[in-house]
Formats: structure tokens, C-alpha cells, sequence
């Protein structure tokens, strides 16, 4: 009864640590029938090592539980039920795409072992039932619910018919990719092989739940019926990918189809299904993971005008995921000149019609290839206009003269785009006078366009000869250690500039610097454009005092549900405080709140001194989910209360109690001892005096945390 009970201490330990320990992706149990009712178990297992818990790795040994057809543990197979498969070893899958074109964006990681065991397996009416069990699957998978705390069972069953003509179980030929395309179709042979011949269909089934997060590696497993994984809303045993394409498998050939449209990780279940004589003998499991990622395939592009009024044009690559690429102008099998350069600068000898062609990675299977037709017209336009300055004081006036020229007639067609400020200008007309406000500069451009459809432009940018300063604000407050940006206003480039503060802080020389000041400051700015409006402004920076050393801490740090932890953090009169998450504080504006988390919470709290200067910090209680049963309560089976200082007192041992009553009884039915607290113990001495070695009874009742009662019965022997 001891060791029984540290081992279910042990278990329930255990069972919080590897609480989130996800990373199954997938397995199957086969046999196969060696004669004189010897077969030999297989069990395949598949674990993620990229997204998967590192701590999780294969059992060693693996418990593969035997049942008979009311479910019951068959006790006399193996050890208890069940053998123990120790590992051998562990390969990694390749995750390389099958279409060589193709390549992945993201990375892939799946371990695969298997474990073997031969074991005598005599007839037994209603045959048997195999499974593994463990916990839990991949955190990442998207088709079902609450995937990181869903176990798995791998299930075998051998029939009576199979136990009487020594059947070996249909096994798969491959296991499926790993990572596929979404958006690519699937055309996957999922086919079977049977040693006997028997006859074999095919079909899509549901995975199996398995261990839990409180068990994550039974052993023996749990006894059938083992239930199915609940699917997450849109996705069921018909449409495991989602997606207008659903995967479907071919119920003679095994060839499994479908197109992946969602990005993610997928369980997927297939069953195959061993008839004789019309007779279902055996079924074999498998469920997997695919991994759907996007790929890559070679494409090839480029920029480049389909009508060129200059003979010289810029090709520009916008090909994707091609190593090498090739430009040719001309024929693709007898080319005028080609190049090898991402740009491509082509000076055409004449005007015409050329092809022009990108050849994407060439000299490969996964070559692509763009052709495309442009043409050189003979034309140009001579495109040139001055601009004029009439006045400068509130607003800038100026006079726009056209000098533009056209090689073949006057049908030009001009447009004119001022840029100022915030202001645009766009109008029609041959030349003209504007009138704009105060900007830093204004760009000045003309559009030209002739009769056949050949266009220019012209920009010409005015650095206008004033001044102008309008800062956003002229005092700022600021916490020490952050930083701000001083708006310094409109200003001509090119203008003579210069910040200047008191006392001397270090300012880059850019219009709107980015500054740290540690205590109050004045700045100056002062700007000057030659001759004209030189001006300065003033800025005034008020430094607060900010918050250091915050120091928070969670008493106690580890709770269980429904107990309570007091969060404590650094105090001062003039802070202010915001905790979050809220709902499960006695009060989220205290320094001090009451803290009763349902589970492990990482609280956040804001505190805000006098000036409005913040710091963060944060303390996290871990809450442990209780189970209240009498397998979580120790009682020793012996006690020697002879004063060596070891096992001299007997208590009740327990996490879980939150009242009891605990009391011993001699051979004769006396009450020697009982108490009410888990701290005080029997020292083995009744009515003053050191009771007799022997064997004594004792009676335990207590209530839970959370309100569950239980009741324990048992005995103690004392030794001295």
C-alpha cells in the first residue's frame, strides 16, 4: 500500500509537469502472426521535434495494453496486462516536397520510431483488443479541439478469426508527406499490402482520443471504448482540410485526393478494413499529421514598356524564386543578344516590333519562360520650361514658360502638376502664372504627350527664399529615459539652421530632432534662409521623475484551485496601480490585491507615479488542478516511534485536504488518537503512556478543496 500510494504521488506530480508536453503527430499498431500462437507486435510512432515539447520525447518503455471484448484488461498477458516495449531507436522523416519545382517556406521536424515485441497470443473467444495510449498531440494542430490536451490511442483488434487461421494484419505501404502545398492537389498512394491476400477497403476515420494531461503515458492504458476527437467547427471525418476540395480516399485503391486551401497543421485518419470470404477479420488504424505550408515555384517576370518612344529601355527582373535568369532579345533559339544582369539596359538599333524573353532558372526541369512584344517608335519630344519668381511675401508668385519642343509638329498636349505644401495644383494650358502659400518648396512638373501616345515630363523643385517657422507646441513634459521629437515647423531646405539649449544637451542637427533630456531644458531654434525672414523659436522641456526598481511578487507564487495569492508590489502614496487580468482580483487599483486565479495567470500591473510617468512589471501564480481521491492522500503503514528522529510520528500526508478528521483505534476498538490538523501527528503513546507494538486501525475523512468529501479506511503497524 505504501509504494502504491508514492506512485500514484509520483504519477499526479508528473502529470502537472508535463501538462503541456504536446507533440504526437501520429502512429498505428499492426501485427503479425508468426504460428504457434506467437505474434509479434508493431507499434509506430510519430513525434513532432519542431513544434513539440523538447521534454517529450519517445517512451522508453512503451506500454501496449491487451483487452478482451467486454473491455476488461486481460491481467494474465504480459506484465499486468500489458508488455513494455523498450526503444531501440529514432530516425527523422525528409521533408522534401515531391514536386521538384517546389520548395518550402517553413521548417519541418518529425521523428518516427518503432517498437517491436513477440508474445504468445492463445485463442480467446471475442479475440483481443490492443492499444497505446499517450498525451498529448501537437499544440499546432487546427481541425480539433484543444489539440495540446487531446491524447491518442493507437488501436489493434485481432479477431477470432484471425487468432484461428494465424492472420497477419494489413500493413500501409508509405507514410503520407509530411509537408504539402496548400493550394496543390493531393495524389497520394495510401494502399495497403496483406500478406494473406485478403481482400481490403479503404475509408477516412475519425482519430482516436487517447492518454490525458493528468496521465500523459499510462501504462497499462486505459480499457476501450476509446472515443473519437472532437472536431473544430467547419472540419469533420468528410472535410478534414477544410476547403471546397475535401480529401477523400478511394475505397478500392487506397488513393487518397483532395486539395489542402488552409495554411496549418492537420490530424488526418485512415482506416483500412480486411474482409475474408465477405467476413470483416481485422482493421488496422493510422492516424497522421500534414503539415500545409505555402510553396514556392519558379515564375518568370518583368517590367517593361509595350511602347517605347526612345530606343534605349531599362528590363527590370520581377521573377520569383529564380537562381539564375537569362534576357533575350530576338528569337528564344537563335537570339540577336541576351544578358545575364538583373536589369537589363538594351539600346535597340531601330525602330520596330522586337520580342523580348526572361528566361527563369534555365537549363533546369523547373525553367519558366516570359515572351513579350514591345515597339520602338521613331519620335521624341524635346520637353524644357523655366519658372519666373514675381513676388515673395505672404505668398510666392511665379510666371511658368513653356520651351517645350516636338520633333514631328505642335499636336502636344500639355499638363501642368504644382506641388505645395498640402496643395496641389493641376491644370491644362500651354504656359501660365501661379500663385501658392508658404511651403518649405514646391515642385513644378509638366506633362507632355503627343499625337501617337509618346510621353515626357519635366519636375523642377523651387527652394522658396522665406522662412517659416510653426512648431506643433512649445513646451513638452517628458518622464527621464524617453525620448521625444521636436516639431520644429516648415523650414526651406537648404535654409541655415540651429538648435541651442540650457544647459547643453546633445541635439542632432536635423529639423526635428529626437532628444532625451534628464532634467529641465530650454531650446532654441533659429533659422535663416540668406537675406530673408530669419527667425527662432522657443521650446521649453519639463523633466518628471520617473519610476525605478519596481518590486512585485506573488505570496504564495503556487496555489491550488480556489485558494487565494496576495500580489504585492513596490508602494508609495502618490502611485497609482492597474492590474490586469481584473476579473480575478479582490481589487485591481491596490497595491496589494487578492489574487484567486482558476488557473496559472500572469498578472500585469501599471504603476503610474504623481507625474504620469510609468513603469511596467509583471508576477506569475501557478495553479494546480486538484483531483480529489482518496489516491492523493498518504497514510503511512508503519510508524516506529522509537525518538531516532525517523518516522517517529504519524500524520496524515496531503495536498488536496482542506478539513479533516483523522482517529486510531487499538485491537480492542479503543480510540487512542484523533485529530483535526494535518500538523499534528500520533506519537504512538496512549493516555501518557508509549502504546504496545502492534497492528492498529485507523478511520480518515476529509473534504476537498473546491467541496468533495472523501473517506479512507486502513491500518498501521507501530514498531519500536
Amino acid at each position: 500500500m505504501f509504494f502504491k500510494r508514492i506512485f500514484f504521488a509520483l504519477l499526479l506530480l508528473y502529470s502537472f509537469q508535463d501538462l503541456h508536453a504536446s507533440h504526437i503527430v501520429g502512429g498505428e499498431i499492426s501485427y503479425r502472426c508468426l504460428g504457434d500462437n506467437q505474434y509479434e507486435i508493431i507499434l509506430t510512432v510519430y513525434r513532432d521535434c519542431f513544434f513539440g515539447n523538447p521534454l517529450a520525447y519517445f517512451d522508453d518503455p512503451a506500454s501496449v495494453g491487451f483487452f478482451d471484448s467486454e473491455n476488461q484488461l486481460i491481467t494474465d498477458i504480459g506484465f499486468f496486462g500489458q508488455i513494455l516495449i523498450p526503444l531501440m531507436n529514432d530516425d527523422t522523416l525528409s521533408q522534401t516536397l515531391e514536386d521538384p519545382c517546389f520548395s518550402q517556406v517553413t521548417e519541418v521536424c518529425v521523428h518516427t520510431t518503432t517498437y517491436r515485441e513477440v508474445i504468445e497470443l492463445p485463442f480467446r473467444p471475442g479475440g483481443y483488443q490492443i492499444a497505446y495510449q499517450r498525451c498529448c498531440r501537437n499544440q499546432t494542430i487546427q481541425n480539433i479541439v484543444e489539440p495540446d490536451l487531446t491524447g491518442a490511442t493507437f488501436y489493434g483488434f485481432i479477431s477470432e478469426e484471425a487468432l484461428l487461421s494465424c492472420n497477419t494484419s494489413a500493413t500501409f505501404n508509405e507514410w503520407p508527406p509530411i509537408y504539402i502545398c496548400a493550394g496543390e492537389p493531393i495524389n497520394f498512394d495510401h494502399s495497403a499490402s496483406d500478406a494473406e491476400g485478403d481482400s481490403l477497403s479503404y475509408r477516412l476515420c475519425t482519430p482516436l482520443e487517447g492518454a490525458l494531461p493528468r496521465a500523459p503515458r499510462p501504462q497499462p492504458p486505459f480499457p476501450p471504448e476509446y472515443d473519437d476527437v472532437i472536431w473544430a467547427p467547419t472540419f469533420s471525418v468528410d472535410n478534414m482540410l477544410g476547403g471546397d476540395d475535401p480529401l477523400v480516399i478511394d475505397e478500392a485503391t487506397g488513393r487518397l485526393t483532395g486539395t489542402p486551401p488552409f495554411l496549418g497543421q492537420f490530424v488526418v485518419g485512415i482506416c483500412v478494413d480486411e474482409f475474408r470470404d465477405g467476413e470483416l477479420i481485422s482493421t488496422t488504424r493510422r492516424d497522421f499529421q500534414y503539415n500545409v505550408g505555402e510553396c514556392l515555384s519558379t515564375s518568370s517576370a518583368f517590367f517593361s514598356p509595350e511602347n517605347v518612344c526612345d530606343s534605349v529601355v531599362v528590363f527590370t527582373n520581377e521573377s520569383e524564386n529564380a537562381d539564375s535568369i537569362i534576357w533575350i532579345i530576338g528569337d528564344i533559339e537563335a537570339p540577336d543578344t541576351f544578358s545575364v544582369d538583373n536589369e537589363f539596359i538594351y539600346t535597340f538599333p531601330a525602330p520596330g516590333e522586337y520580342s523580348v524573353s526572361l528566361i527563369a532558372n534555365p537549363g533546369t526541369i523547373c525553367a519558366d519562360t516570359l515572351s513579350r512584344l514591345i515597339t520602338i517608335f521613331d519620335l521624341s519630344i524635346d520637353i524644357d520650361f523655366e519658372v519666373s519668381v514675381n513676388s515673395c511675401s505672404d505668398s510666392l508668385e511665379f510666371v511658368l514658360i513653356n520651351l517645350t519642343e516636338d520633333e514631328i509638329g505642335d499636336s502636344l498636349r500639355f499638363n501642368w502638376r504644382i506641388l505645395s505644401g498640402s496643395d496641389t495644383l493641376s491644370f491644362m494650358a500651354f504656359d501660365s502664372t501661379v500663385t501658392v502659400g508658404i511651403s518649405n518648396e514646391v515642385m513644378v512638373t509638366l506633362f507632355a504627350e503627343n499625337e501617337l501616345g509618346c510621353e515626357d515630363s519635366l519636375t523642377i523643385t523651387l527652394e522658396v527664399p522665406f522662412v517659416e517657422i510653426n512648431p506643433e507646441q512649445l513646451t513638452y513634459t517628458i518622464c527621464v529615459g524617453d525620448s521625444l521629437q521636436l516639431i520644429s515647423g516648415l523650414l526651406t531646405e537648404g535654409a541655415d539652421f540651429q538648435w541651442s539649449s540650457e544647459p547643453e544637451i546633445d541635439i542632432p542637427n536635423v529639423l526635428n530632432p529626437i532628444i532625451s533630456p534628464v532634467e529641465n531644458t530650454a531650446i532654441t531654434f533659429s533659422a535663416d534662409a540668406d537675406s530673408l525672414c530669419p527667425t527662432s523659436v522657443d521650446f521649453s522641456i519639463i523633466v518628471f521623475e520617473t519610476i525605478e526598481g519596481l518590486e512585485v511578487e506573488a505570496f504564495p507564487d503556487t496555489i491550488f484551485r480556489f485558494e487565494e495569492s496576495t500580489l504585492t508590489v513596490t508602494f508609495d502614496g502618490s502611485f497609482t496601480y492597474e492590474w490586469s487580468p481584473s476579473n480575478t482580483l479582490s481589487d485591481p487599483a491596490v497595491f496589494n490585491p487578492v489574487a484567486s486565479p482558476l488557473e496559472t495567470t500572469t498578472y500585469e500591473v501599471i504603476v503610474t507615479n504623481a507625474f504620469g510617468c510609468s513603469d511596467t512589471t509583471t508576477v506569475t501564480v501557478v495553479v494546480f488542478q486538484q483531483v480529489c481521491d482518496t489516491e492523493f492522500v498518504f497514510i503511512p503503514n508503519l510508524f516506529s516511534p522509537n525518538g531516532d528522529g525517523v518516522n517517529d510520528m504519524l500524520f496524515v500526508e496531503s495536498a488536496i485536504i482542506e478539513e479533516m478528521f483523522f482517529t486510531v483505534y487499538n485491537r480492542w476498538g479503543n480510540k487512542v488518537f484523533e485529530t483535526n490538523d494535518q500538523s499534528v501527528g500520533w506519537d504512538g503513546t496512549f493516555n501518557g503512556e508509549e502504546a504496545p507494538q502492534d497492528a492498529y486501525g485507523y478511520y480518515f475523512e476529509g473534504r476537498c478543496i473546491g467541496g468533495e468529501r472523501i473517506q479512507l479506511k486502513g491500518s498501521v503497524t507501530l514498531v519500536r
